[in-house]
């Protein structure tokens, strides 16, 4: 089973996210922290789940978790080691957000 990786850049995306819901609904933002979570332990088991990520400038081992919540989601960039025994979750964003600023950096 690959090990799940978080890089810097995830974490801090993952506190910005929270920390906006919360503003508003510190329920919705505990319960959409814990829906990112869990379908990122996910890929402990299933790594491929994710789609191959559609931006011609990344390399093929990127793929990206769409996660849904509410009436949008949340997007998860990632990375599987070409060994299988990694996952690299590179970055979150929301699903309205555009795009992957600086992907594949970490």
């Amino acid at each position: 089973m690959p090990q799940i990786n978080v890089t810097r850049r995830a974490w801090n995306d993952m506190i910005r996210l929270r920390e906006f819901i919360a503003e508003k609904n510190p329920r919705a933002a505990l319960r959409a922290a814990e829906r990112i979570t869990s379908a990122i332990d996910q890929l402990a088991t299933f790594p491929l789940v994710g789609r191959p990520c559609p931006e011609e400038y990344l390399p093929a081992e990127f793929r990206e978790l769409l996660i849904s919540f509410g009436q949008d989601g949340y997007v998860v960039l990632y990375r599987v080691d070409i060994s299988g025994d990694a996952v690299t979750i590179v970055a979150i964003r929301h699903q309205r957000e555009a795009g992957f600023d600086g992907q594949g950096s970490e």
